[in-house]
């Protein structure tokens, strides 16, 4: 319930923040700025909702946005909000998808809508430097940091590869990697 509600506070947020161009082009010049201010503002609180940001928190845990994920209208929101974030902000969004992609993709088996954020994720990493990219294969791997626990690595990853979207959102990160 608390997840419906951040869910239509955020794309609230988000409606207001596409009127912005047209209320950009309708104001004085002198209010210009202002309304930058204020956009850029409620792009901040967007991701901080997405995330499940608390004021004075430090740590961010995956867990509020892999519920909102595991949502079909959390979905298409994530993949229209993405443009709007910052490179930082966006390749978080995309790290923590691939962090919980085997989960997302069983929760999805049914609605089949992770699709929609394979072009907003394209966008993303193509403005993202080599080490970011590198970053979020492992991540989507699952690569562990020792030897000791390749089997739940290898369950991460036959569960990316069992899939049409981690089968294409690792082509897409591998392809980037190679144009760097």
């Amino acid at each position: 319930r608390q997840t419906l509600f951040t869910i239509e506070k955020t794309y609230i947020l988000l409606l207001d923040v596409e009127d912005y161009e047209r209320r950009y082009l309708l104001s004085l010049e002198g209010d210009r700025l202002a309304l930058m201010e204020e956009r850029k503002q409620k792009i901040c609180d967007m991701y901080d909702n997405l995330r499940g940001k608390v004021p004075n928190q430090e740590r961010l845990s995956d867990d509020p946005f892999v519920q909102i994920m595991c949502i079909r209208k959390g979905k298409h929101l994530v993949a229209r909000i993405l443009p709007f974030l910052s490179s930082e902000q966006a390749a978080e969004i995309l790290m923590a998808t691939a962090r919980n992609l085997p989960f997302l993709i069983k929760k999805d088996a049914q609605d089949e809508v992770l699709p929609c954020l394979l072009r907003p994720f394209s966008l993303v990493l193509y403005h993202l430097p080599l080490g970011t990219v590198t970053s979020i294969l492992q991540q989507l791997m699952n690569l562990p940091h020792s030897a000791t626990v390749t089997t739940a690595a290898n369950l991460h990853l036959t569960a990316v590869l069992q899939n049409k979207f981690g089968l294409s959102l690792l082509y897409l990160v591998l392809s980037r990697g190679e144009e760097l």
